[in-house]
Formats: structure tokens, C-alpha cells, sequence
């Protein structure tokens, strides 16, 4: 599940220096109750939930993710 979390992370990072959105900071978690990711990002947020859906929809392991844009 960790390779899954960190492949997923990776493909993330990558969709979005590929759109441009910067990425200000980010802070990753490995609890008990599973792992946690949280980016702050310079971005529009339509096209940061684009990027999201498209990662969770398309990605092998996408469906184990959920990726929210606040």
C-alpha cells in the first residue's frame, strides 16, 4: 500500500508541475490509520480538481485514492 501511496504521490507532483501550478508546500503523514498527503499549491482550483479526478479515474491504482482540493 506505501508503494501504491508513494506512486500515487509522484504522479501527482508530476501532473502538476506539467500544468505549471506550483507547489508551495507539502507535508506527507504515515499513520495507523492509513497515509495522508497535503499540498499547498499555487493554482487554479478547477484545474488542480481536474488533474485529481483524472489521476483517481485513470491511474491503476487511482480508485484507492481521494484526493480533495480545498
Amino acid at each position: 500500500m506505501y508503494r501504491a501511496f508513494e506512486y500515487g504521490c509522484d504522479i501527482l507532483r508530476h501532473q502538476l508541475v506539467s500544468a505549471g501550478i506550483e507547489c508551495l508546500h507539502q507535508e506527507c503523514y504515515c499513520e495507523n490509520t492509513g497515509n495522508v498527503c497535503y499540498y499547498c499549491v499555487k493554482g487554479n482550483a478547477v484545474e488542480i480538481k481536474k488533474i485529481t479526478v483524472e489521476i483517481e479515474n485513470n491511474l491503476s491504482v487511482g480508485r484507492l485514492f481521494d484526493m480533495d482540493v480545498l
